[in-house]
């Protein structure tokens, strides 16, 4: 089961912000939101691709710069296919981060 794992951080938004960006960023990546928890800024999604579902969790900390980490695992889609999941979903995040 590929597993992979990144963590970035931002300065000048809060965790709460970065929580409400990702929400709208996800399904335009073509991810499908399943859970959220507002009051710990997390999101549990999953996407389906080509071999399988790509079940993803993405989470927020508070602090100085604020940061997000993005978990993707799947029991059927190969590594580099969930790392291009999440590579699409940070880019469109960070594009929309500058842009806001």
């Amino acid at each position: 089961m590929p597993n992979i794992g990144e963590e970035k951080t931002y300065a000048g938004i809060t965790a709460d912000e970065g929580f409400k960006l990702a929400l709208e960023v996800l399904p335009l990546t073509g991810f499908e939101i399943w859970k959220t928890r507002p009051m710990g800024w997390l999101i549990i999604t999953n996407r389906e691709t080509q071999s399988g579902a790509v079940n993803a969790t993405v989470a927020f900390r508070p602090g100085t710069e604020t940061a997000m980490t993005i978990s993707l695992a799947s029991d059927t889609a190969p590594e580099d296919e969930i790392r291009k999941c999440a590579e699409e979903f940070l880019l469109a995040f960070e594009q929309r981060l500058q842009s806001s």
